[in-house]
């Protein structure tokens, strides 16, 4: 190991945030599963150096960073260092570009990484057994931990935050209202002292990027790619959004690990990436970790790579090293140590009071409930313990209308579950909607969860405020088709809402897929935001993230305003299978929204401000027996092509070809005339970008949607 004096270390330590190596994960622009990691971009933060404001805040935080690991340093030569309590990190995630449809699923998603880090910092890895069979190469070394827990926030969240955040959930904020951080280095005010991950496309190759000595009191953040946060299968986008899911060989959360040892004052284990020179003398200023002159990459075998000093090897196994995720498991203790001391010179800058995470607890969520006109209304409330949590928990609801009543199925819980809410007598009660409380009590904790009663037998009321032209010009979906003709501001004419219920309606069948256009009027150069819901359960609410849809923006310019399609038209929605048969609502709002973030969205009840709502009939019918949706023969070949495609379809009528791409946009229309028994063409889609698309055919009553790949 290297032999190197106290003020050595902190020599190369402050030499090395001079340089404020930013840890940025490369990989190949034309492989979608990187071959290895390399580092780079180091440039960007010289760049930013070179503000006197930066430069500032970026050097007053080292001297204090510095001062702590030297009263680390020496307190641990003289015995007089005393372990610290135990810290909770209280963590924010945020998938700026993902769909809140996707909201269970990402917020599941992002608990893996946070698993994943309090297991690597405090070395309760499951896979530290493998330092065993290494220790030999290293003598006298041992893996070093860090008393940490990372927590995802859970209470008092930031005022001007994600507003689908409420307290008593996570806080994992979704889309482009629910954060503004900026470009590199990302930082947002309004998350201050929270522990930043932001999960986006962190640009052509990148598997993520940390500053060196990150700033929690500025709301600075590590940025992490799509397919190297977290583990396990990761979430499907909804609405044409991103998949976010873990790509091997970094699907085991180690990326973030690396990265955030960076934003903790941690360079790389060795000297520069790829390099051969064993100079400077001190290597990355860590004395226990051995001196190497470059990167290893893949999966080496135990001291397979020499070190810069005769008979050491190089710490392959180092989390600060570049080999995949399944080799990398462990930091030194002097790795930690830096660690300690870059908690303590931020000790005062963490946000308090807003985690759940420090002791056993539970937490609460429910749907909404709605009767549409029946006697009765039913809603599962989900229970979720933590921590060890084992304690009978009981439920009740306060709020009910007089003569309704109310029931629980189990009417307790002491582990991971559901309760089903009954509320029956509502055909005696008023309509209208009832804001209700479900609570949780135990012997040492009570958890409160809001939801909403619709007693009645339509969808609640909802309404716009029309000051201003901005409007809904055209909706199709299915055989509806409903166009304003000219900027007449048709939401001002109506009052703001449009009840089309009688007059426009469109059959749809179960696990079929409908392209969904909605054109608005943005009265000008003006951001807008459209979404529609559809009560797919016929509960007379949209109670259900499956029920929303999130139509977007959309591009408008001073001359070009009215009658643009939003950015998500148009979008494909499925039928689900879990859809009742029968008539039901389509919602669509528009309204103005303000023109940078956090943007404002229309809801599906109440007044929205500044725009239109529309009502539709759906009328949802089974879905389509074997015999009467397919075709007999359907085939394209060559799939994946470089864009020329082979169709042969068994149908005497004339076809209609659609081309969608993974945002649902239509790429391709065109209608065919067929005069034989069989369909066929060579459909020419060339031009394209490279991609993954579905071509959606249909003939007669006939309809197949295949999914082809552009090379």
């Amino acid at each position: 190991m290297k032999k190197i004096t106290f003020k050595g270390l902190l020599f190369v330590a402050f030499i090395s945030s001079c340089f404020a190596i930013n840890a940025q994960e490369l990989v190949k622009q034309n492989s979608s599963v990187p071959d290895h990691r390399n580092c780079g971009l180091e440039q960007h933060e010289q760049e930013l150096l070179k503000n006197p404001e930066y430069a500032t805040s970026f050097y007053e935080r080292q001297a204090v960073f510095q001062q702590k690991l030297s009263e680390i340093h020496q307190q641990k030569m003289n015995g007089t260092y005393q372990k610290k309590a135990t810290l909770y990190v209280p963590v924010a995630v945020h998938f700026p570009d993902s769909n809140e449809l996707d909201r269970v699923c990402l917020e599941a998603f992002a608990q893996t990484q946070i698993d994943v880090i309090s297991n690597d910092y405090a070395a309760l890895n499951a896979d530290q057994s493998l330092w065993a069979a290494a220790s030999g190469f290293y003598p006298g070394l041992a893996p070093g931990s860090v008393d940490v827990v990372f927590c995802i926030a859970t209470k008092n969240h930031p005022a001007g935050g994600d507003p689908a955040v409420t307290d008593g959930n996570p806080l994992v904020t979704i889309g482009s209202d629910g954060s503004s951080f900026g470009a590199w280095p990302e930082t947002d005010a309004t998350y201050s002292g929270y522990m930043n991950f932001i999960i986006k496309d962190a640009g052509a190759g990148i598997l993520g990027y940390s500053p060196l000595g990150g700033s929690i009191s500025a709301g600075n953040a590590v940025v992490m790619s799509y397919s190297s946060y977290g583990t396990g299968a990761g979430c499907i986008g909804s609405g044409g959004t991103p998949n976010v899911i873990p790509g091997a060989p970094y699907n085991l959360g180690r990326t973030v690990t690396h990265e955030l040892g960076h934003f903790y004052n941690l360079n790389h284990t060795f000297i520069t990436d790829g390099g051969t020179s064993c100079v400077p003398a001190d290597g990355d200023g860590i004395a226990d970790t051995p001196k190497v002159a470059g990167s290893t990459y893949g999966n080496p075998a135990n001291g397979s790579v020499a070190g810069c000093v005769g008979g050491e090897f190089s710490l392959t196994m180092d989390y600060m090293d570049y080999v995949n995720d399944a080799s990398m498991y462990m930091f030194t203790p002097d790795q930690a140590t830096v660690v300690d001391a870059y908690f303590a010179s931020v000790s005062g800058d963490w946000v308090t009071n807003v985690l759940d995470c420090t002791g056993p607890t539970f937490s609460l969520n429910s749907g909404d409930l709605g009767n549409c006109g029946a006697d009765s209304a039913v809603a599962t409330v989900n229970f979720i313990t933590a921590n060890g949590f084992n304690e009978v928990t009981t439920f009740s609801v306060t709020g009910l209308p007089v003569g309704a009543i109310a029931s629980f199925s189990p009417t307790t819980l002491n582990a991971d579950g559901s309760t089903t809410l009954t509320v029956t007598g509502l055909n005696s009660v008023p309509d209208a909607v009832y804001p209700l409380v479900v609570t949780g009590t135990s012997a040492s904790i009570t958890k409160n969860v809001g939801i909403s009663l619709n007693d009645g037998t339509t969808n609640c009321t909802v309404s716009a405020t029309v000051p201003y032209l901005t409007s809904i010009t055209r909706v199709t979906f299915g055989t509806i088709d409903n166009a304003t003709s000219s900027p007449d501001g048709s939401g001002a004419e109506n009052g703001g809402y449009s009840d089309l219920t009688g007059s426009q309606t469109t059959d749809v069948n179960i696990d079929s897929m409908y392209p969904l256009t909605v054109k608005i009027d943005a009265d000008g150069n003006y951001r807008t935001q459209t979404k529609v819901w559809i009560d797919w359960n016929q509960n007379c609410t949209f109670d259900i993230p499956s029920e929303e849809y999130d139509l977007g923006n959309a591009a408008v310019t001073v001359a070009l305003n009215f009658d643009i399609a939003t950015t998500n038209s148009p979008m494909s929605i499925t039928v689900p299978a879990t859809a009742v048969l029968g008539n039901t609502i389509m919602r669509v709002a528009t309204i103005y929204s303000s023109p940078t973030a956090p943007y404002d969205y229309p809801t599906s009840c109440g007044v929205n401000t500044d725009g239109e709502v529309e009502d539709y009939t759906i009328n949802v019918l089974a879905s389509l027996s074997v015999a009467e949706n397919q075709f007999h023969t359907f085939s394209i070949f060559p799939n994946p092509s470089n864009g020329f495609f082979n169709l042969s379809v068994s149908t005497s009528d004339d076809t209609k070809i659609k081309l969608f791409d993974i945002r649902g946009r239509n790429v391709y229309s065109e209608l065919h005339t067929n005069n034989s028994d069989v369909f066929n063409t060579t459909l020419d889609f060339s031009v394209l970008a490279p991609g993954v698309y579905l071509l959606d055919i249909e003939s007669g009553s006939k309809r197949a949607v295949k999914k082809i790949v552009i090379q």
